[in-house]
């Protein structure tokens, strides 16, 4: 298992996530690796700022949030969470959710 992590202030903006992907030590990996296409990282970061925003727009509205792995497939096919769970208030805690 890699302990590969880049930590994130939030707001964000999609040129800090595709830098911070860029740092990661399996970087050399997702920009194509012995012949292996680059990995789609604009969709990773498309991903990375779906997140974020629900985060930022209600924040106490997210009781666990967890994507593990998400694998991000060749460039221009997407990326896909192999597993997932979001688990939500029931209750929405701001006035724009009703």
């Amino acid at each position: 298992m890699m302990k590969d992590s880049v930590s994130l202030l939030m707001p964000t903006t999609r040129e800090r996530v595709l830098h911070a992907l860029g740092q990661l030590k399996c970087a050399p990996l997702l920009n194509g690796f012995r012949g292996a296409p680059p990995a789609d990282l604009n969709a990773a970061a498309d991903v990375i700022l779906a997140v974020a925003g629900m985060v930022e727009n209600d924040p106490s509205s997210i009781i666990e949030l967890d994507i593990n792995p998400l694998m991000l497939l060749a460039e221009g096919r997407g990326v896909i969470a192999a597993d997932a769970l979001i688990s939500l208030n029931a209750k929405p805690t701001s006035d724009h959710v009703k």
